[in-house]
């Protein structure tokens, strides 16, 4: 992704907007190129014409698919339906469409032949469901540079992706599962929080130096932070403007408390430092 920005379009219906505005951000901080409807359709546009010709131009399609969406008459079908004529134009074993299944929705038929990640709606497992979306990305993008493999990444990628119609269900089950896996706080990481107002933020942050002295930095909008703990193997503990918490969640996702009802979750980036 290095020589240009992996486009990306997200489909999905008004009643999972809230859901979807929060995948857009952890796309953008992460390096991606989303295409949002509410941020690139103008008005006296035909939306139509302009999808259509968004759909050509990205090089993956994500599908939100929720019971409300799939019930309701409107742009997700159509979307999907010129995503589907897209997606016959490209290479076999390309990934380009990718279902996101929100809460029991059903899967339609058409779409039955692809692996589909069925994720948790709620706004805390948001999160986890990034991470698996980030993998098939990052898959996209090796495709498109034509990059081989090692043997010991594409068994873990055959593990995590399954073999069977519910594979990402699969493996979103396995990245949320307990393991003894020890991790490493150092990183980069996307900051997803919400305020004790309610409201959300989002950011960058970076997690340097030992384990027994680490510099946590984080850009938040127009606002630096710097901030510095310790990580004994599960919960790391900074202090700075606030004294926050995290404790470590699935596939090195950290979540933490701050102020007075404040929440905050770190979660891994494609690029690592």
């Amino acid at each position: 992704m290095e020589d240009r920005k992996l486009r990306v379009f997200l489909a999905h219906g008004h009643s999972d907007k809230d859901y979807v505005r929060d995948i857009n951000a952890l796309l953008k901080l992460d390096g991606f190129k989303s295409w949002l409807d509410e941020e690139k359709l103008l008005p006296g546009q035909d939306w139509e014409l302009e999808i259509r010709k968004a759909v050509r131009e990205s090089d993956a399609v994500v599908v939100f698919m929720s019971r409300q969406s799939i019930d309701q008459i409107g742009y997700l079908h159509k979307e999907l339906s010129i995503t589907l004529d897209v997606a016959k134009e490209q290479p076999e074993g390309s990934i380009f469409l990718i279902p996101i299944r929100l809460g029991e929705a059903s899967v339609p038929e058409r779409l039955q032949h692809l692996h589909w990640l069925a994720a948790d709606p709620s706004a805390d497992s948001v999160g986890l469901a990034y991470l698996a979306l980030q993998e098939a990305l990052l898959r996209k993008a090796r495709q498109l540079e034509g990059d081989t493999k090692d043997e010991a990444e594409e068994a873990r990628l055959e593990e995590v992706s399954g073999s069977s119609k519910s594979g990402y269900e699969d493996a979103l089950r396995l990245l949320s599962s307990d393991t003894e896996i020890r991790y490493e706080a150092k990183g980069r990481y996307l900051v997803r929080g919400r305020n004790p107002n309610e409201t959300k933020y989002f950011g960058i942050a970076e997690i340097s130096g030992s384990s027994d002295a680490l510099v946590l930095r984080a850009n938040i909008g127009p606002h630096a932070f710097i901030y510095r703990g310790v990580f004994d193997g599960s919960v790391a503990s900074f202090k700075g403007a606030h004294n926050v918490e995290y404790s470590i969640g699935a596939q090195g996702t950290f979540v933490g408390k701050w102020g007075k009802g404040g929440l905050e979750e770190l979660i891994p980036a494609s690029i690592r430092s």
